[in-house]
């Protein structure tokens, strides 16, 4: 009963500005839609989320198979986890400060950098560290497919149909976390490793960053123009 609150009548509502501004313009929504970027970014959106979520379910078993003690990945793992935290934390006041350019830059540097260390990762004294360092720099990688999906719905396409498009993102993004899990078994099947997928997803995230840089400087200049 303290928790209970009358229902507020349809009536009675109405939305408030900022609601309005940032709402489901659905006429705005159908003119983004019919831009080519629109679908190269849908396209980045998919890969990232799937390369991400694909290398999170895998990198324990593969840094087991690498020799490393199962108890020390199962150490690396919390450290993922609780610096994953702090990271999500930290994505949103970074992207308060700096804007979205800096912040998309630091999250698929992240990305890049952490695979790379997976790529050389051994079973040696600096192999145990380069883990460690894996385990802090990935979880600044992983808030682009949670945190960073408002802002990039935000900034890059009009605020008025900013509703639908964050609901396509994070749909699509949902999609990519189902491929990554059957694609990353198929590649060990054939391979026998995860680390040809890892290179190749290496390359994939550097392409995405580049494309944002230019997705973001395509939409100021439009909004410049459109001053």
């Amino acid at each position: 009963m303290l928790l209970y609150k009358e229902k507020v009548s349809e009536q009675s509502y109405k939305p408030s500005e900022k609601a309005q501004k940032y709402g489901g313009d659905k006429a705005v929504y159908k003119g983004i839609i019919r831009t080519p970027h629109f679908y190269l970014t849908i396209v980045c959106v998919f890969f990232t989320g799937g390369i991400l979520q694909g290398i999170y379910g895998v990198f324990p078993a593969y840094m087991k198979d690498t020799g490393l003690d199962p108890a020390y990945v199962a150490l690396v793992v919390s450290i993922n986890s609780l610096a994953l935290a702090v990271a999500k934390f930290m994505t949103g006041l970074i992207y308060d400060k700096c804007g979205l350019r800096f912040v998309a830059n630091s999250c698929y540097i992240a990305a890049v950098v952490s695979i790379l260390v997976l790529v050389f990762l051994a079973n040696t004294g600096i192999g145990m560290a380069l883990a460690v360092i894996y385990a802090v720099v990935f979880s600044f990688a992983l808030p682009l497919q949670t945190v960073m999906l408002p802002f990039f719905s935000k900034d890059l396409f009009d605020p008025r149909a900013y509703n639908l498009i964050l609901g396509l993102f994070v749909s699509i993004s949902s999609v990519g976390f189902a491929c990554a899990g059957p694609v990353m078994n198929y590649v060990f099947d054939i391979c026998g490793s995860y680390k040809s997928a890892f290179i190749v997803y290496g390359f994939i995230m550097t392409a995405a960053m580049l494309y944002f840089q230019y997705e973001i400087n395509a939409s100021k200049q439009k909004k410049r123009n459109s001053c």
